[in-house]
C-alpha cells in the first residue's frame, strides 16, 4: 500500500498529471469551499445506483442541491470497488450538509416486481450470508419478498458442464427436484433475453463450447439490464479466494441449527 501511494503522487506529480474521479471531486469540493457554487442552478436532484457513489461525491451532489434530492439504491448491489455504501452513513452526510428541507427519511421497498419469488429466495439466502460475515458492510433490511412465483434456480458443480448442456436442450436428467420446473418448459434458443454471467474478461475465454455463441457478460457489464435467463457461471471458482468460499457450507449449517434452537 506504501508502495502504491508513492507511486500515484509521483503520477500526480509528472507533466502527465494524472487525476483519477476522486481527485476531480475534490478538486470541485474545495472550489465551492472557498469560492462558492456559480454554475447552473440546480433545484432538483434524482439520482439512482446511489450504492456506487463514494461518500465525497455524494458530499458534492447535496452542495449543488437547492431544494430537494431523491436518492435510491441497494446496498446489497454494490459492485464498485473501494465502494463500502450504506443509507444508514448518509445521515452523518446530511448533518454535515445542512439542508434547507431538513433531514431526509429512508424509506425501504420491499415489494419486488422484477423478479419472482424463487429466484428472491435464493438472493435473500445470499445477503443473509452477508450480514453474518460481513454485518456492517450493507444495511439490515426486511427481505424482499414477489406476489409472483416461477422456477426455483438450480446450482450446478463445475464437473457438471454435460448436465448444464442437457439441461439448456431440455434432455437434462438430474435427480429427483435438482430441476423442479426446468423441464417443463421449452430448450432455451439464446438471444437478446438470455445471458452468460462470469466474474472477470479472463473467464470468457474459459467458457465451453456449447456456451461461446451466447451473449456473455462480466458483473460490471452486465449493471442494470435485464434478461429472461441467465446462467452465472463459475463464479466460485474463477474467485482469487476459492478456498475461502467453503466456509458457506459450514454456515449454511451453523444457521440452520441456530433457527431451529431459537425458534
Amino acid at each position: 500500500q506504501k508502495r502504491a501511494y508513492e507511486i500515484s503522487l509521483g503520477l500526480v506529480g509528472s507533466e502527465m498529471c494524472i487525476r483519477d474521479r476522486s481527485d476531480v471531486v475534490n478538486g470541485i469540493l474545495s472550489q465551492i469551499k472557498w469560492g462558492g457554487y456559480h454554475g447552473q442552478p440546480i433545484h432538483f436532484i434524482m439520482c439512482d445506483e446511489v450504492q456506487d457513489l463514494p461518500p465525497a461525491t455524494l458530499f458534492l451532489l447535496l452542495k449543488l442541491a437547492e431544494q430537494t434530492l431523491f436518492f435510491s439504491g441497494d446496498t446489497a448491489q454494490t459492485i464498485a470497488q473501494g465502494v463500502n455504501f450504506r443509507f444508514a452513513d448518509l445521515k452523518s452526510i446530511f448533518q454535515d450538509v445542512k439542508l434547507p428541507s431538513g433531514m431526509p427519511a429512508i424509506m425501504q421497498l420491499s415489494i419486488n416486481f422484477r423478479s419472482h419469488a424463487r429466484i428472491l429466495d435464493l438472493a435473500n439466502s445470499v445477503i443473509r450470508v452477508l450480514e453474518l460475515l460481513f454485518p456492517g458492510s450493507i444495511d439490515k433490511l426486511k427481505k424482499e419478498s414477489s406476489p409472483f412465483d416461477g422456477i426455483m434456480p438450480v446450482v450446478l458443480d463445475t464437473d457438471m458442464k454435460e448436465a448444464l448442456f442437457n439441461l439448456l436442450i431440455g434432455t437434462a436428467q438430474l435427480p429427483s427436484g435438482k430441476a423442479e420446473g426446468l423441464l417443463s418448459r421449452p430448450p432455451l434458443e439464446f438471444g437478446c433475453d438470455q445471458v452468460i454471467i462470469v466474474r472477470n474478461q479472463k473467464a470468457k475465454a474459459n467458457l465451453p463450447s456449447f456456451l461461446k455463441h451466447a451473449l456473455c457478460l462480466t458483473i460490471y457489464e452486465a449493471k442494470g439490464l435485464e434478461f429472461d435467463d441467465v446462467i452465472l457461471y463459475n463464479f466460485f471458482t474463477d474467485s482469487e479466494s476459492p478456498e475461502e468460499w467453503k466456509l458457506i457450507k459450514a454456515l449454511i449449517v451453523q444457521d440452520y441449527l441456530r433457527d431451529c434452537f431459537t425458534g
